[in-house]
């Protein structure tokens, strides 16, 4: 989602059939907070501080990303909400992106894909497949398989998504 998308086209994929994000307790958003996508172009805007950027990171991070330079952040629980003069911290941060998955291009038998991620101030992180308990691996995998790109793995791992993961044959 940085830089130029003609660098990543699968990026741009991916976000084509984003249709839903809802984020709760990430960064700036201490409230549970849902965005919807129209098929086609979508614009995010806003003055400076009201959380474009935030809303970029929270993708990244649902998918996995572990670097705390490419969520701008210094420790990995500095994305939960810390707190303001007027609210207290939330103890825990929660993503779920929610994919259009009717042409079946995601290996998997619904219709949206739903995949979200939790993180704990006690360190605990948990990745969930339409609200199922699941690994990075299995992220990383189900959305490898859906394109026949093996770019999308090095990529991965250039972003420190799921290192180790390989394409299921």
């Amino acid at each position: 989602m940085d830089g130029d998308s003609n660098d990543h086209p699968q990026d741009l994929r991916l976000v084509s059939r984003l249709r839903e994000l809802r984020v709760h307790g990430f960064k700036t958003f201490a409230d549970a907070t849902r965005f919807v996508f129209q098929p086609g172009v979508n614009a995010v805007i806003g003055p400076n501080g009201s959380g474009k950027s935030n809303m970029a990171d929270a993708v990244r991070w649902v998918l996995g990303e572990q670097s705390n330079r490419s969520l701008r952040t210094r420790r990995a629980d500095d994305v939960i909400f810390a707190g303001s003069q007027q609210r207290k911290p939330t103890g825990m941060a929660e993503v779920t992106i929610t994919l259009d998955n009717s042409d079946g291009w995601l290996p998997i038998e619904f219709a949206e894909v739903t995949i979200g991620r939790r993180s704990y101030r006690s360190g605990e992180n948990e990745y969930l497949i339409n609200g199922t308990r699941a690994r990075l691996r299995d992220v990383v995998e189900l959305l490898a398989a859906g394109w026949d790109d093996p770019e999308f793995l090095a990529l991965c791992r250039k972003h420190g998504l799921g290192v180790e993961a390989e394409p299921s044959p």
